[in-house]
C-alpha cells in the first residue's frame, strides 16, 4: 500500500468512526461517555494528523506544478526559436532584404519615424543590422 493510499484509508476510517459516534450524538441529547468522548478526541487527532499530511503532500504538488510550469515555458521558448530558424525570411537574398527595408521606414513618412523604423530593423539581428547598415537609403534622412 503507497503512502497515499495509507493516508486516503487512515482518513476515511477516521470519518467512519466521527460518524458512527456523531449519528449517536445528533439524534439525542443524552450526555456522552467517556469513551466517546475519547473516540472523538481521536478521530479528531487522526483527522487533524490526515490534515497535515494532506498539507504536506499539497504543498509537494504546488512544487511539483511550479518546476513543471517553468520546464514547459523553458520548452515552449525553446520550440518558437527553432522554429524562427525556419523562417522564410531568412533566405531572402540581402537585396530584397534591404528594398523591404526601405519600404518599411517609408512608410513612416514623418521624419522621426522613419528614423525609428530604420533604427528598429536594425536592432533585430546582426545579419539585419548588417543589411541595414549597407543600405545607404536608410540613413540619407538622418540629421547631420
Amino acid at each position: 500500500m503507497t503512502r497515499e493510499s495509507a493516508v486516503a484509508a487512515r482518513s476515511i476510517e477516521t470519518r467512519r468512526r466521527h460518524t458512527l459516534t456523531g449519528w449517536r450524538v445528533k439524534h439525542n441529547n443524552d450526555p456522552l461517555s467517556k469513551l466517546e468522548i475519547g473516540s472523538i478526541h481521536a478521530s479528531v487527532k487522526d483527522a487533524r494528523r490526515d490534515l497535515e499530511q494532506i498539507d504536506r503532500d499539497l504543498d509537494r504538488a504546488k512544487k511539483a506544478v511550479a518546476t513543471l510550469s517553468k520546464e514547459r515555458n523553458a520548452t515552449n521558448r525553446f520550440i518558437a526559436k527553432e522554429l524562427a530558424l525556419l523562417s522564410p525570411i531568412r533566405g531572402l537574398p540581402r537585396e530584397m532584404l534591404a528594398e523591404i527595408f526601405v519600404h518599411h521606414a517609408r512608410m513612416f513618412a514623418g521624419h522621426d519615424g522613419y528614423i525609428q523604423a530604420s533604427l528598429k530593423v536594425s536592432q533585430v539581428s546582426q545579419g539585419w543590422r548588417n543589411v541595414a547598415h549597407s543600405t545607404a537609403i536608410l540613413w540619407a534622412r538622418f540629421p547631420l
